[in-house]
Parts: structure tokens; C-alpha cells; sequence
């Protein structure tokens, strides 16, 4: 692991807009050029030697000079996004809730499906391992309200935007 002196010395970082560059030239790197690629996954992640770190960590480290003790969630769920405004530390848990719907989810709402018969939409939510049913709707507008109620109730500041 990189310690907080040999990050200082390679690199610059500005918390209002969350972008690294590099202190000086060393092949192929060029002075003031942006730290970073997208990873598969869509995080900002950068290589230092023979190892490879997701910027949203480094800019923890950067600032607060030690590790975070859990995993970063990006508040506003913009994966690109390593303002530290925008940044908060989170159990595995807390940083599941703030994610968006799952890419397989036909309707785009989290935690809401239609029924296979009827016209009725369904709303749930997950709560320490349980499945809570919060009711059947007629409209996928009425489910996703009661759905981010609930998600406001039980998840606080973790609810997502």
C-alpha cells in the first residue's frame, strides 16, 4: 500500500472538483495531466507501481491521511463523481441502499415489480436481511413513493437521491 508522504509527492488533489493530477513528468505520464481511467465497473482508479487504486479511495486518504475503515459511497451515486463533498464513508450495507436499480429491473424503480396477474404494482424494500412488503399500487408512481418513503424511514441519510 502507498503511504500518505509517497501519495503527496506523486500527485495533487482538489476536493472541490475531486480530480487528481500529477506532480511531475515520468513516461508517459506529462505534468498537470489528469490521474485516472474508467475501470469495467465505471470508478475513476489509477495504477501507482504495481498496484492499481480507485480514486474515490485515494481521495479519502489524500485528505483525512488514513484509510477509510469501511467503503466510499458516492452520495449523488456518480461513480465519476470523487468530490469530497460527494464522498462518505459506509458499512457494505449502507452503500447497497444508495444504489440505483439494478440493470435487469424492467421497470427502473428499485424495490418496485408488476405482478404476473393483474394490474398491480408491487413495492418492497430490504431491511437487515428482511424483506418488508410495503403494498400493491395501481400505478408504478404510487409504488415508487411508497417505496422511497420507506427508504427515507429506514435508511436515513443513505435513502439515495
Amino acid at each position: 500500500m502507498i503511504t500518505h508522504a509517497e501519495l503527496l509527492s506523486l500527485m495533487t488533489y482538489d476536493p472541490a472538483t475531486g480530480v487528481f493530477h500529477w506532480r511531475e513528468y515520468k513516461y508517459p505520464r506529462r505534468p498537470d495531466l489528469m490521474v485516472g481511467f474508467v475501470s469495467d465497473e465505471g470508478y475513476l482508479r489509477c495504477k501507482i507501481g504495481s498496484q492499481t487504486y480507485p480514486l474515490h479511495r485515494l481521495a479519502w486518504f489524500y485528505v483525512h491521511k488514513r484509510w477509510p475503515s469501511g467503503q466510499i459511497d458516492h452520495i449523488n451515486r456518480d461513480k465519476a463523481d470523487n468530490r469530497l463533498s460527494n464522498l462518505r464513508v459506509a458499512t457494505h450495507g449502507q452503500n447497497q441502499t444508495n444504489a440505483g436499480a439494478h440493470k435487469t429491473n424492467r421497470l427502473g424503480v428499485r424495490g418496485v415489480r408488476k405482478k404476473q396477474r393483474g394490474l398491480r404494482y408491487e413495492a418492497r424494500i430490504t431491511h437487515e436481511g428482511r424483506v418488508i412488503h410495503l403494498g400493491h399500487y395501481l400505478t408504478i408512481e404510487e409504488a415508487a413513493a411508497a417505496r422511497k418513503a420507506a427508504e427515507r424511514l429506514l435508511h436515513g441519510e443513505f435513502a439515495g437521491p
